[in-house]
């Protein structure tokens, strides 16, 4: 989700297709993304339980908003949560071949889980966290025999942290 200009190069911003993913807890429609002029390159993907009042306000914000099925909680997601599957769909539907996913460990658990990542970009920085850090991907019911594996693209350094560009292992990749 790109809401603020800070967060890429005016470039970048200008050109963006900016899809909001907003299940039960909503993007608000005062965020810049909606009051740039841009709004008809945003994207909202959302579920039947979003309030009527949010979807005509991001609409008439000019956004594609888009009403998708939701999936029953299970091992990774603690309730329910937009088909992941439903969502690249559409996002393919719309014409784009490739979809940048930024989020947090739920979104990254789900995305792995369901085997919808054909590359992981992975910053790791020298910090050593204590037992209240979050995991990147905590919510993964896997153990280490079932764990996914990937396979190392490259490694570049970024400062004084690293980006590990991995794919999945030749037996976990799949199409949605």
């Amino acid at each position: 989700l790109i809401n603020e200009p800070a967060d890429v190069s005016e470039e970048e911003y200008v050109a963006a297709v900016r899809p909001a993913i907003a299940a039960i807890r909503a993007v608000s429609p005062d965020r810049l993304i909606f009051s740039d002029g841009r709004a008809a390159q945003t994207i909202v993907a959302t579920s039947e339980l979003c309030p009527e009042s949010r979807l005509r306000a991001w609409r008439e914000a000019g956004a594609d908003v888009r009403v998708l099925p939701l999936v029953a909680p299970d091992a990774v997601r603690r309730g329910p949560a937009l088909d992941l599957r439903a969502l690249l769909r559409a996002f393919g539907e719309a014409g784009f071949l490739h979809a940048l996913c930024e989020g947090g460990a739920a979104l990254a658990s789900a995305l792995v889980a369901e085997g919808l990542v054909d590359e992981l970009n992975l910053f790791v920085a020298p910090l050593a966290l204590g037992g209240g850090s979050l995991r990147t991907f905590g919510a993964i019911p896997f153990g280490l025999a079932s764990a996914p594996r990937f396979e190392l693209l490259a490694a570049d350094r970024f400062g004084a942290d690293l980006r590990l560009r991995l794919a999945p292992a030749p037996a976990r990749r799949g199409a949605v």
